[in-house]
């Protein structure tokens, strides 16, 4: 640690000359001023005697294990209906900002990105039956229509739902 009792330092000085000639005069703009010599003093001072370490840029934080566990189970057994923001956000008893950003921390994509994937999912495991007709599969799993589906899937796997269902027919 270095001592600096002794130090001599010709910026302070002359800054608090400033600071204490302005508080004498009085002229116009001088609490403007004086205020700008306060911020350019503390300044000086942290750059010159503190010793300031910077923490590494930590995430705003994550869901907790109850939290997630909440939120991915009420999505399973919402897939079919319309799951809102606010939905999720009250379920894990946060505002629809902070469950945002801790859920994308804890899940690395969106919210509406995860639903969408899971939708897939299911339309996946939906689709390997044969007797099951696709709009059923795209009500079931909480698509708008057969035709969002198919532009999710032809979007997300590169396939249509009817050609996902003739690979897994053929293997």
């Amino acid at each position: 640690m270095q001592d600096m009792i002794r130090a001599e330092d010709p910026v302070l000085p002359a800054l608090i000359t400033l600071f204490e000639n302005e508080l004498n005069c009085g002229m116009l703009g001088g609490q403007l001023y004086v205020d700008a010599l306060k911020a350019q003093l503390c300044i000086h001072m942290l750059r010159q005697y503190a010793k300031v370490v910077f923490r590494e840029y930590r995430s705003y934080g994550r869901l907790s294990p109850a939290q997630c566990r909440l939120v991915v189970q009420y999505i399973e057994e919402h897939l079919d209906q319309n799951i809102s923001l606010q939905d999720l956000a009250g379920l894990a008893q946060l505002s629809v900002f902070a469950f945002m950003r801790k859920f994308r921390a804890e899940f690395q994509c969106a919210p509406h990105a995860y639903v969408l994937d899971q939708r897939v999912k299911h339309a996946q495991r939906q689709l390997a039956r044969p007797d099951v007709p696709l709009k059923v599969v795209a009500a079931n799993c909480g698509f708008s229509d057969q035709s969002h589906m198919t532009r999710v899937f032809r979007r997300v796997l590169n396939v249509t739902p009817a050609e996902f269902r003739r690979s897994c027919a053929s293997t």
